[in-house]
């Protein structure tokens, strides 16, 4: 039986091909004759305690002069968690009640059957940018995170060099540097 892995991402007509690394890994993968899958967040269902989602079977191609498209879908199906060798949890931020609830209904898979790569209970206990405040302090840059603008305010006013973070966004959307 061939193998397939089930892609959970942002729209896939809004990822960058030259720099997206989901891109890259669902080339290799198709490279090695696994069937990708591609689906939304919105896209996924738990029913009578088992995971599935509706999916659309993806082939990837790097973009031509000729053709600009770098994917092409198959006709939409459900799909059952089971049926999937792997998935891949790529959302991007923001974390919101979509984020989450998809966190909490990819939770319906089967570890004996199926590998989970960005584990969703990881994902909701590990935030990417708060995660990094358990190193010791003396092994990072001053840091200070608040949503209270006079903290900030302040903590500038004796910093040098100042990075300012959104913590839901990515890909370096929000982030400013001041001196």
């Amino acid at each position: 039986m061939q193998r397939s892995y089930l892609f959970v991402m942002d729209p896939i007509k809004s990822i960058n091909p030259k720099t997206d690394s989901t891109f890259y890994l669902m080339l290799e993968s198709q490279s090695r004759g696994i069937k990708n899958w591609y689906c939304q967040t919105n896209d996924l269902i738990v029913f009578d305690g088992k995971g599935f989602a509706q999916a659309y079977p993806v082939e990837v191609s790097f973009p031509t002069d000729k053709n600009s498209s770098f994917y092409r879908l198959g006709p939409k199906q459900i799909i059952s968690f089971a049926e999937c060798n792997a998935i891949f949890m790529r959302k991007d931020p923001p974390v919101d009640q979509n984020f989450i609830s998809a966190c909490l209904l990819l939770n319906f898979y089967n570890p004996q059957k199926t590998l989970m790569f960005n584990d969703p209970n990881g994902l909701l206990l590990a935030n990417e940018k708060l995660w990094g405040l358990n190193i010791a302090s003396y092994l990072m840059p001053k840091t200070v995170v608040s949503s209270n603008i006079n903290v900030l305010l302040d903590a500038a006013q004796h910093l040098e060099k100042v990075v300012i973070k959104p913590l839901y966004e990515a890909g370096g959307a929000g982030i400013l540097v001041m001196s």
